[in-house]
């Protein structure tokens, strides 16, 4: 659900038109009072499901707030994580960190925290921040042509999306997301020199 909600809440700020910010605001916020408030739709398991990204009681959010709790007691030990890569059989079970190695990441955030601790986590969150804000400033200020700023904008805002959604699920890195997500974030950071590239075959001034 972070997915589309995400993206096209980033989607309306680089849009940077007044109309499309309130009706994507007034979409947004309609969907979000439906499965929030609503029972409609819970016939579809589809929409129950999606229902459940809004629960905060869901049995299944629970569990992961239980795990992370968990992990924070060994975690405190360990700001460099356990290592890149480590498997259970890499440690030998009387050490305290074979639990740590043994847990189920749920998410991607999870993952890196286990792996490369508080430390290594925190680097990880500003380097995002960096790309993601840099990526918006290029499509903001740099990009001339609006079929160029679309399909980069577009293209932002997914990855975007699916930074987000993993916090609660391994969607951003797992295969082939993480390919497809640097991959696009690489058209972005290339959009000036595409924007030129259009503009001199279309005779754009």
């Amino acid at each position: 659900m972070a997915i589309p909600f995400v993206g096209i809440a980033l989607f309306t700020i680089l849009a940077k038109k007044w109309k499309y910010i309130a009706l994507s605001a007034f979409c947004l916020f309609t969907a979000f009072f439906i499965l929030k408030f609503t029972t409609i739709g819970n016939s579809n398991s589809a929409i129950r499901r999606m229902r459940t990204a809004f629960n905060i009681e869901d049995a299944s959010f629970q569990v992961r707030i239980e795990n992370q709790k968990a992990l924070k007691a060994y975690m405190k030990e360990a700001p460099f994580g356990i290592g890149i890569g480590v498997q259970p059989s890499d440690i030998s079970v009387q050490n305290k960190f074979y639990f740590v190695s043994t847990c189920a990441s749920d998410s991607d955030l999870v993952y890196i925290w286990m792996r490369l601790g508080v430390v290594g986590l925190t680097i990880y969150l500003i380097l995002q921040f960096i790309i993601y804000a840099y990526g918006a400033y290029i499509i903001l200020f740099k990009i001339k042509n609006e079929e160029i700023r679309g399909l980069l904008t577009g293209l932002l805002c997914g990855c975007a999306g699916l930074l987000v959604a993993s916090y609660a699920n391994q969607v951003s890195l797992q295969f082939p997301n993480g390919l497809l997500s640097f991959t696009c974030l690489t058209l972005v950071f290339l959009g000036p020199y595409l924007d030129k590239q259009y503009s001199k075959e279309h005779g754009c001034k």
